[in-house]
């Protein structure tokens, strides 16, 4: 059976790329920028891509022949990683940033998507987007000419000259590696890649908030937490509810806030409270989970358990009874 919200997604990504298509260098007007709104990338689709599924067929053909055999091959990977953030969760996290004192600036947006963030940002903020698939980024575009969007890689993507006050966004997760020897020596997996050169990037004192994978915190090997430890201190964390991505982009992905404040050259750190990750025993199964979250239970949107899952995998979960007021929790 193929879900509903599924295809409606499926529907609506491959109207705004003919929408895309049919306006070439001209400029959406707010009717147009309605249907490219609608985009929501390809994570969590799988099914459109899958010779098997007659059921998808009548998609997959529409989108062959709008795609030419790169840009279906790029939107085919982003099945694992393109998963699209819920404007729910926007708006509080920009309220987090200007809490925390920053006011305006050059903002950097890695791995944007359609630039949610970007269409999210309060006046005096200067965005930069940085998105792998061409027809992305030309609807991120067309939805914010005044934005910066470069078509490349993050691990392609070189500092031109000026630091980034903030950087903001729901970075791709996955247990995989994106090339890049200057900023990723140590071959982080692709979320951690880019939280760690996404502060690189910012300038001392500045502001690094990401959604991102809770193997960020949680994995047993400190490794990455350390290296990131060596010039951010972490301000504050908030583990969303299992779920919390679904509507956005058809994933059960568990993740958390996390906002990082890099440090002055001299300054000293703050307590390296989310160094460790520990046993959490739920009845007969256990997982690995942050001791932070230890320390700031409430910091955690739900209540947490442990489900038996694909491949015999133990996995965390955080349920809510009010996921659809998850963003007003933040």
């Amino acid at each position: 059976v193929v879900p509903q919200g599924a295809k409606a997604r499926a529907r609506a990504n491959i109207e705004a790329i003919r929408l895309l298509d049919e306006l070439g260098d001209r400029e959406a007007d707010e009717r147009e920028q309605e249907t490219l709104a609608k985009y929501s990338g390809w994570g969590g689709l799988g099914s459109i891509f899958d010779p098997k599924r007659q059921d998808w067929q009548a998609e997959r053909q529409s989108l062959r022949l709008l795609l030419g055999q790169e840009e279906y091959r790029l939107a085919r990977e982003g099945v694992l990683s393109a998963h699209y953030t819920n404007p729910a969760f926007v708006a509080p996290m920009w309220n987090a940033v200007r809490g925390l004192g920053v006011d305006g600036g050059r903002v950097l947006e890695p791995g944007c998507g359609s630039g949610n963030f970007i269409g999210g940002a309060p006046e005096g903020f200067d965005m930069v987007g940085v998105e792998i698939d061409s027809t992305t980024a030309r609807i991120a575009s067309k939805l914010y000419p005044d934005a910066k969007i470069l078509n490349e890689s993050f691990g392609d993507t070189r500092p031109d000259g000026a630091w980034f006050d903030v950087s903001i966004g729901n970075v791709p997760f996955g247990n995989f590696q994106v090339r890049d020897d200057t900023y990723n020596p140590s071959h982080f997996p692709i979320h951690n890649h880019f939280i760690a050169k996404s502060v690189a990037l910012t300038h001392p004192g500045g502001l690094v908030a990401l959604i991102s994978s809770h193997w960020t915190l949680d994995a047993k090997n400190p490794a990455f937490r350390r290296y990131l430890y060596q010039s951010a201190d972490l301000v504050g964390a908030v583990r969303l509810p299992t779920g919390a991505h679904d509507e956005a982009a058809d994933t059960q992905a568990l993740t958390d806030v996390l906002i990082f404040r890099r440090r002055m050259d001299g300054e000293e750190p703050q307590p390296f409270e989310w160094e460790s990750s520990t046993p959490r025993f739920f009845g007969e199964h256990s997982v690995t989970m942050n001791t932070y979250f230890d320390r700031y239970p409430e910091r955690v949107l739900g209540e947490l358990s442990a489900q038996l899952g694909m491949n015999s995998t133990v996995n965390l979960t955080v349920t809510s009874p009010s996921l659809s007021e998850v963003g007003n929790e933040l």
